[in-house]
């Protein structure tokens, strides 16, 4: 029974509010198709709908969900829109949802064996589950993270630690002009000065070229400084490319140097065979960047490490406060906060097994198939029309091209501001480029060729 805290909700006034809820995600759900892609409001607009201090007394706790979902939630992208092919979309299974809800309606502590020793199992099975996907060593160690960039650095951590220990002042890393945003970001935070990231420009098919990174690791090793990182990838955000991945395994053995691959967006099309073909080398890895939350179809704040030695994460991350005494005195204990940056964490585990289970493995593996099969279809109509051109071709689900008459941003903010759905620029060899990104499990071949009927459709006079 409750106590008499007035934080405490009585069994009735939780059951009401919780079904609440629920009613109101699955209209949210069911209404997807039917929603606008992407709302824009003004900031004062949302402050005078959303702003102001708390009362003292209580409030309708039903009035104020609706709020949440009426006057917040609605304003901004519909990244599990089926038309929504902008940047990388997410959308989540209704069991991973359900899955976060359990873990937090539990408030379950993820980060101790005594915390809580099931969903520690949970998360090992994960990880297990996705060094076996991709080919991995079963020894290999792990953690869930927040995201690829958590994970980017938590890799990166252990390269430094494990390479160049404390002795910064002349390590280098090496990655490409189309590496994701947050490797340098994590290399900064690693401690790397900016002239110690060699940012390498990359072939004609935007992947990382291991003779142009022979040549920089023989520079810079004549120069007297200490190469030890390579950070490739396996689906790049702007054209889904995949770095030769086996051949840069080659340079980094004849060198010393660590590995990792940021596969945050490309890892699990190893599911499918055409994904195991293009990211073959992957297992190759010293340490491995996952987004369980893009290929896996999980909520936002789904990311994932893993690492090929043993006790790579342990050996970098793990402290020994006073306090934690207690759970260290449990035999057989796991304790994934020694695996990363955070002793508070969530019991991320829940919804990815929850969702696997209850979906089984088989409708992951075609749902990633049909993502590629999206774009593949995205290229063969804008190949069949006079007035667009194929810029990078179909790599995973992603495909950029542009306007013959060069009014590609036109183009985007109309079909955006339309609300049809909702698609992203890049620049791609200093010109301004469509892209689109397929990933959604929703999406059918009638949204592709919806969205590219409408991004190609002619303009009027320019004003």
């Amino acid at each position: 029974m409750p106590g008499d805290s007035e934080l405490e909700f009585d069994a009735e006034s939780m059951r009401r509010l919780g079904y609440f809820v629920i009613d109101r995600l699955v209209q949210w759900n069911m209404t997807l198709r039917q929603a606008r892609g992407s709302n824009r409001a003004r900031r004062a607009e949302l402050e005078a709908a959303l702003g102001g201090r708390p009362s003292e007394e209580p409030s309708d706790s039903l009035a104020l969900v609706e709020r949440i979902l009426d006057d917040a939630i609605p304003y901004g992208q519909r990244t599990d829109h089926p038309r929504f092919m902008g940047y990388v979309p997410g959308a989540a299974t209704w069991p991973a949802v359900l899955g976060d809800l359990i873990a937090d309606g539990c408030n379950v502590f993820g980060g101790s064996w005594l915390g809580n020793a099931g969903t520690t199992v949970l998360e090992l099975t994960v990880l297990d589950w996705f060094k076996q996907w991709l080919g991995y060593p079963e020894s290999a160690e792990g953690l869930l993270t927040s995201g690829g960039s958590e994970a980017n650095l938590l890799g990166i951590l252990c390269a430094r630690d494990t390479i160049v220990a404390d002795d910064l002042l002349a390590a280098v890393a090496y990655l490409t002009d189309e590496t994701h945003a947050s490797v340098e970001r994590a290399l900064r935070a690693a401690g790397l000065r900016p002239d110690q990231i060699r940012q390498l420009p990359t072939d004609g098919r935007f992947r990382m070229s291991p003779a142009q990174l022979e040549d920089a690791i023989a520079a810079d090793r004549s120069a007297g400084r200490r190469p030890f990182l390579v950070v490739a990838s396996a689906g790049t955000t702007n054209t889904g490319a995949i770095d030769p991945l086996a051949e840069l395994r080659a340079v980094c053995d004849a060198h010393g140097i660590w590995l990792h691959i940021d596969a945050a967006y490309g890892g699990f099309f190893a599911l499918t065979q055409r994904g195991r073909e293009a990211l073959a080398g992957i297992e190759l890895a010293d340490s491995i960047t996952l987004d369980p939350h893009k290929g896996l179809a999980q909520p936002w704040g789904t990311g994932c490490i893993l690492v090929r030695r043993a006790t790579a994460l342990s050996d970098t991350f793990r402290m020994d406060p006073s306090y934690l005494r207690d759970a260290r005195q449990l035999d057989d204990a796991v304790n994934l906060f020694d695996r990363g940056l955070q002793l508070t964490r969530p019991a991320r585990a829940v919804k990815i097994w929850l969702s696997v289970h209850a979906l089984g493995l088989g409708p992951f593996r075609r749902a990633l198939d049909a993502v590629i099969d999206h774009a593949r279809f995205a290229q063969e109509l804008v190949e069949s029309r006079p007035d667009a051109s194929i810029v990078t071709p179909a790599s995973l689900g992603i495909v950029t091209f542009r306007r013959r008459d060069g009014r590609d941003e036109e183009a985007v903010h109309r079909l955006n501001a339309s609300g049809l759905g909702h698609v992203s620029t890049t620049v791609i060899a200093d010109t301004v480029t469509l892209r689109l990104c397929i990933n959604n499990f929703r999406t059918i071949p009638a949204d592709v060729e919806q969205v590219l009927g409408t991004l190609l459709e002619p303009l009027g006079a320019r004003t």
